[in-house]
């Protein structure tokens, strides 16, 4: 397919380019100067090579003039041209304009990244998405441009103690916001300082059948109970599963009750409890998407158009593991999603709870708890993640356990205060999770033998 626009023409400025090079040659000192120009922002491809020698020469502490220059250029054997070097230095009088020059350079990579993204919407548009998708996907296009120019300057202790003042001056006098989204379960929101935080990545692992997508959903369902706006991914449950467990868990009925539509339902007060669920979460911000195989573009996308028209707090992915990539490996789809998934959270300024299967391996040991290196897939879940919660439920693996009911909630990680254990009460029949009022008493330790027995 054609581009729709004439990329021959691209806009570009060699002048602006060429003076900052002499200028920063002329005057190391000027690349405080120059903002956060990078690399792929000269149109001129010996250009952006030259500025990434510069660059490293200065950081280096090593003086960056022509003759260095060269030889860092001819040492990591590319090809340097000497007149160029010495013509971009004597061509160029002072330095003082570099900062007007580097805008330039900017605001004409700018452009350029303008008629690429165009041409991509114009692909997209001729592509057989719907017409809804096809805008979301078109404007996290342009969305993406606009966070690859943000410029953002490092901000002093000063202004940053200032802003914390008042924004916790707020929160003292109850005028804000809690700055964590609620789970509804108190320990654990006393662990987390009052829930997820904006901008975290929180991941919630678990064997098959311990109940991390009821986990999951009763934290988004107490989450957009208390006025949060919330996005459920379901890959796994279709939305008519996820609904009919927000019911339950919302009304406190029996999921067999609403699965049969029997008289259990009709009987005692199952009908009022059911319509108390209905009217309570009709009045929620509560999103559900049941398509499966995501790819971290959709789950992007997905979220931006739920932020836009809606807006968001929090984004549950049930779970990382049914998501697709493009990488070759499924360890690089993993690392590349899980990376994704915290620069979304930081992005939209939401809280990411993304549910993830834990690795066989836990299965050949006796103690079947929740470890951090039972996270599938290698590292990269445990590295991005700024929480890591472990759900274990004895009666899985001990149906004759007297502590039915009984689950453990294993904070393993926590970039934003400490580590421990949550009792939560598991209500299998109404797919919840619940604040544990009793805990079973540990088991007394066996004694240990000496020596050798016959």
């Amino acid at each position: 397919m054609n581009a729709p626009y004439e990329l021959a023409a691209l806009p570009q400025s060699k002048d602006a380019e060429q003076a900052v090079l002499g200028g920063l040659l002329l005057d190391n000192e000027a690349i405080d100067r120059i903002g956060d120009l990078r690399r792929e922002q000269f149109y001129v491809h010996g250009n952006g090579v030259i500025f990434d020698h510069i660059q490293r020469l200065i950081a280096q502490q090593r003086p960056a003039d022509v003759v260095t220059l060269f030889d860092s250029i001819r040492s990591a054997g590319q090809d340097a041209d000497l007149r160029y070097l010495n013509d971009l230095m004597s061509n160029t009088p002072s330095a003082a304009n570099i900062g007007r020059y580097a805008d330039i350079v900017r605001e004409k990579a700018l452009l350029r990244g303008m008629l690429k993204a165009a041409n991509t919407v114009h692909e997209i548009v001729q592509g057989p998405l719907p017409a809804a998708e096809k805008l979301d996907a078109a404007q996290a296009e342009f969305g993406k441009l606009a966070e690859t120019t943000t410029r953002r300057e490092p901000a002093s202790i000063r202004d940053a103690l200032r802003r914390y003042v008042d924004a916790l001056d707020v929160r003292l006098h109850g005028e804000g916001p809690n700055p964590g989204i609620p789970t509804g379960l108190k320990d654990l929101d006393d662990i987390l300082n009052g829930g997820i935080r904006r901008g975290a990545l929180v991941t919630l692992g678990a064997r098959p059948g311990m109940g991390k997508s009821a986990l999951g959903e009763t934290v988004a369902l107490n989450a957009t109970l208390a006025e949060h706006s919330v996005l459920f991914l379901s890959m796994e449950m279709p939305e008519a599963e996820v609904t009919e467990r927000a019911v339950a868990s919302v009304g406190k009925i029996a999921a067999t009750a609403l699965a049969k539509a029997d008289r259990d339902l009709g009987q005692s007060d199952g009908w009022s409890r059911l319509t108390h669920a209905v009217q309570r979460l009709e009045e929620t911000a509560f999103f559900i998407d049941d398509e499966p195989g995501l790819s971290l573009l959709q789950v992007v996308t997905k979220a931006r158009a739920v932020k836009r028209k809606h807006g968001l707090d929090l984004l549950v992915v049930d779970y990382l593991q049914l998501m697709t990539g493009t990488e070759e490996k499924r360890y690089q789809q993993i690392e590349a999603i899980t990376k994704g998934l915290k620069i979304l959270a930081k992005t939209l300024n939401i809280g990411v709870l993304a549910l993830s299967q834990l690795n066989r391996d836990v299965e050949k040991r006796t103690t079947k708890r929740p470890q951090l290196s039972d996270f599938r897939d290698g590292g990269s879940i445990e590295q991005d993640s700024d929480i890591l919660l472990g759900l274990y439920r004895e009666e899985q693996d001990n149906p004759d356990t007297p502590n039915k009911g009984f689950a453990e909630l294993f904070v393993m990680k926590n970039r934003q205060g400490k580590t421990g254990k949550v009792p939560l009460t598991y209500l299998g029949d109404q797919m919840r999770f619940e604040n544990c009022t009793w805990v079973p008493p540990e088991e007394p330790a066996k004694p240990q033998r000496r020596g050798f027995r016959d």
